[in-house]
């Protein structure tokens, strides 16, 4: 569905969408990953030759199993399961707030003001996250889960307003620093 049409139900009165758009599901790596990866490799293969040589008893294959599958999940799964909530994803701006609709159908607004935004620009620049700093995923810092498709709930974190990963960021964020410089006047 169009972001417009996810979002429009969720604009206060007198409020209009001055800018719209979606995550970029093929961009897959987040700034996490750089820990997270790592240690998926070191968890997964721990595992894996413990139950390989351990005991050949149900109990201990079957335990060991869901942490070599929980391991596999680390290294692989997560990938797809954030893929899959990227495209079910919309975002929007209005002259007071932002807009994130969920791919369960639930909504988060957040309002702008911006001293309290944080971007982050990929390295090639052709795509950027916006963290406000109310947002749990600011709150949280930079060892972060957002973003990385380990929340298993599939839903977006209530708190979190954060834009990620959207591809030809500018106009997104001037439409952002309009509506914070309007809001602050």
């Amino acid at each position: 569905m169009d972001p417009v049409q996810r979002l429009a139900p969720y604009l206060l009165e007198g409020e209009t969408l001055r800018w719209t758009g979606r995550p970029d599901p093929r961009v897959t790596l987040a700034r996490a990953d750089t820990f997270l990866l790592p240690l998926g490799v070191i968890w997964t293969a721990l595992i894996a030759t413990v139950v390989a040589t351990g005991p050949m008893r149900p109990l201990p294959l079957v335990v060991g199993g869901v942490f070599v599958l929980a391991g596999f999940y680390v290294l692989a799964g997560r990938f797809a399961v954030k893929r899959r909530r990227k495209l079910r994803t919309a975002y929007g701006v209005t002259q007071r707030r932002m807009l994130v609709a969920g791919p369960d159908d639930s909504i988060v607004a957040g309002d702008l003001d911006s001293e309290d935004v944080t971007i982050i620009r990929s390295r090639d620049g052709r795509h950027a996250s916006v963290i406000p700093e109310s947002s749990a995923a600011a709150v949280r810092g930079p060892a972060t889960y957002a973003n990385t498709g380990l929340d298993l709930g599939g839903h977006i974190n209530r708190a979190d307003t954060a834009f990620y990963d959207v591809r030809d960021p500018e106009s997104m964020l001037d439409a952002v620093r309009t509506a914070a410089a309007t809001k602050k006047s």
